[in-house]
C-alpha cells in the first residue's frame, strides 16, 4: 500500500537562502555592474547566424517534443451517428463502436476503391474529423459532416474496411501543437485539363486522362477544370486512389503527399518510449542516496553542476515550457541517477523545492515521521513536491502544491477518473486523489499500462514504473494549463 503522503505542510526549503548573504555581495560588485553595461553590447555583437542557431536549438518546443506530443487519447469509445433526410432533419440514431463507425465512414466516401493503403488512409481521416467535431460522441451522417452506411457481412469489401479501421485504431492526424487538424477531402476536383493530363487543386497533382477517362465513378463535371467552393482542399479521394494504385503509395504517404506541406503529423498509436533521448524504463531496483548528493556525485567523478546541466538540456531539447518539457524534467531527474550510478532521490516526507534543477539538499540526514507513523531520515522528495518540481523546471510557474489540489489548475472538464474507459492521460497529465499524484510520463493502451513518475514512500523513492492504465483515481488533463502562455516562464 502506498504511503498517504499529504496531511502537513511542505518542508522549509532553506536552500533557497542558504547563499543570501552571498547574493547580496554580488548585487553591489562593481564588476558586475561594468559587466552589465558592457554585456548588452557585446551580445548585439554576435553573428545573426549564431543568433538564429540558438534558436533553432533550444527555441519553440524543439525538434524532440513530437516524441511526447505525438500521442493522443481517444475519448470516444463509441460513435453515435445522427440520420438526417434531404433537409437535413434529423431521423433517427444509432450508436457503435467507434471503429466500426469509422469503417460506415469508409463504406460510404471510398468503400468503391477496394484499396487498403486508402481505406487506412481515410479511416484516420474520418477518425480525426469525428474527434474534432463530435458533440458528446455524436455526430451527423451527411454531406457536410461525413456520411455513413453501416458494413455488414454483404457489404462488398466490408472484411476490408474493419480490417484499416482496426489496424490504424487510436491513430489520428495532428498539427503541430497536437491538437486534431481540421480533416477535410474530397472526390475530384480538377483546375485544369489538357491533352495528357488532368490536374486536380490539392497539391496541383496531375493524373493521366487516359486513367480518369477510364474511372466510371469520376463525374463529368468534376473534370471541367472550374473546382469551386470549398471543394479541392485536404485530400483527394480518386488522386489517392491513382497514387496507391499506379504508384504503390502507402496511407503513410499519401498522407504526407497531400497534408505534409502543412506540418500535419501522424499521431502514435500509444507507447513512447523516450523523450529528449531518454529511455522510459522501470527503475524501482535502484538504492537511494544516503548522503549529501554533492560528496555522492564528488566520489563518483561527477558534481550537482553536471546534473543539472544534464537536466537543463534536456528540458531544453524538447522545449522549455511544454508538455514534453514537463516529462523531460521528470525522467532526466531520475535517469541520470539510475542510468549512471543506480541510485534515485529518496522519498522525504513533506520533501520539496521549487527552484531550478536539483535540490543540493538531497541524501542529508534528516528526521520527519509521516501521519502513518513511518519515519524517514534522508532528504528527497515526497510525492506532491517531485510532481511540483517537474512541472515547475518544465518551465511553468507553479506553487507547491499538495496531492488533491493539481486539479484546481484545470477546468472540471478537465479531469475524469480513471476507471473510465474513455479517460486516459497523456504523457505530462497527472494522476492523483487525496493522498497521492503520479505524473504519466508513458502511456500504452495496447498493454493497458502507464508509465509514471512519482516519489514512492516506504524504502522507496523518486522512480518510473508501470502503472495501470484505469485507476481508481483521478486524471488531471493539463491541456489548458500547458497551453496558456501566461504559465510560462524561461527558467534557464
Amino acid at each position: 500500500k502506498e504511503e498517504p503522503q499529504e496531511d502537513e505542510e511542505p518542508r522549509v526549503e532553506y536552500q533557497n537562502n542558504s547563499n543570501k548573504e552571498e547574493k547580496d555581495k554580488k548585487k553591489k560588485s562593481p564588476i558586475l555592474l561594468i559587466l552589465l553595461l558592457v554585456l548588452p553590447l557585446f551580445m548585439f555583437l554576435i553573428p545573426f547566424a549564431l543568433l538564429i542557431l540558438l534558436i533553432a536549438v533550444v527555441g519553440g518546443n524543439g525538434g524532440g517534443s513530437a516524441a511526447t506530443d505525438n500521442y493522443y487519447s481517444i475519448e470516444c469509445e463509441d460513435a453515435t451517428v445522427i440520420l438526417v433526410n434531404d433537409d437535413y432533419e434529423a431521423i433517427g440514431n444509432e450508436t457503435y463502436p467507434l471503429d466500426e463507425y469509422i469503417a460506415g465512414v469508409i463504406n460510404n466516401e471510398v468503400g468503391m476503391f477496394g484499396n487498403i493503403e486508402v481505406y487506412k488512409q481515410f479511416a484516420i481521416a474520418a477518425r480525426t474529423f469525428f474527434l474534432r467535431n463530435q458533440d458528446n460522441c455524436t455526430l451527423e451522417a451527411s454531406d457536410r459532416r461525413q456520411t455513413f452506411s453501416e458494413v455488414t457481412e454483404s457489404t462488398p469489401n466490408g472484411e476490408l474496411m474493419m480490417q484499416a479501421a482496426q489496424e490504424t485504431s487510436g491513430i489520428v492526424l495532428l498539427d503541430t501543437d497536437g491538437n486534431l487538424i481540421n480533416s477535410e477531402y474530397d472526390a475530384f476536383c480538377s483546375i485544369a485539363v489538357d491533352e495528357n493530363y488532368y490536374t486536380i487543386k490539392q497539391q496541383n497533382q496531375k493524373i493521366p486522362r487516359t486513367w480518369v477517362d477510364s474511372q466510371s465513378g469520376i463525374a463529368a463535371e468534376w473534370k471541367q477544370g472550374d473546382c469551386t467552393g470549398n471543394h479541392g482542399r485536404g485530400m483527394s479521394q480518386w488522386g489517392s486512389y491513382y497514387l496507391a494504385t499506379e504508384e504503390d503509395y502507402t496511407y503513410e504517404e499519401l498522407i504526407q503527399y497531400y497534408l505534409g506541406s502543412e506540418n500535419v503529423s501522424i499521431s502514435g498509436r500509444g507507447f513512447m518510449s523516450s523523450v529528449a533521448n531518454l529511455d522510459i524504463k522501470n527503475t524501482g531496483n535502484a538504492a537511494n542516496i544516503h548522503e549529501p548528493i554533492s560528496s555522492f556525485l564528488a566520489s563518483h567523478n561527477s558534481s550537482l553542476e553536471q546534473y543539472n546541466e544534464y537536466i537543463k538540456n534536456s528540458v531544453e531539447s524538447v522545449g522549455v515550457g511544454t508538455r514534453a518539457g514537463v516529462v523531460a524534467a521528470a525522467v532526466s531527474a531520475i535517469n541520470f541517477l539510475y542510468d549512471n550510478y543506480n541510485h534515485m532521490i529518496p522519498y522525504y516526507w513533506g520533501g520539496s523545492y521549487m527552484g531550478v534543477g536539483a535540490p543540493s539538499f538531497i541524501g542529508e540526514s534528516a528526521y520527519a515521521v509521516s501521519s502513518s507513523g513511518t519515519p524517514y531520515y534522508y532528504n528527497g522528495f515526497d510525492c506532491s513536491g517531485f510532481v511540483s518540481w517537474a512541472v515547475r523546471n518544465g518551465g511553468y510557474k507553479l506553487r507547491r502544491t499538495l496531492a488533491g489540489d493539481f486539479h484546481t489548475y484545470v477546468p472540471s472538464s478537465s479531469v475524469c477518473n480513471g476507471t473510465s474507459q474513455s479517460c486516459i492521460g497523456q504523457p505530462g497529465d497527472i494522476i492523483e486523489d487525496d493522498t497521492h499524484v503520479v505524473l504519466i510520463v508513458a502511456v500504452d493502451e495496447a498493454n493497458n499500462k502507464y508509465f509514471i513518475a512519482e516519489s514512492q514512500g516506504g524504502n522507496t523513492g523518486v522512480i518510473i514504473r508501470e502503472y495501470n492504465l484505469h485507476p481508481d483515481m483521478n486524471i488531471v488533463k493539463m491541456d489548458s494549463f500547458y497551453n496558456n502562455k501566461e504559465n510560462v516562464e524561461a527558467i534557464y
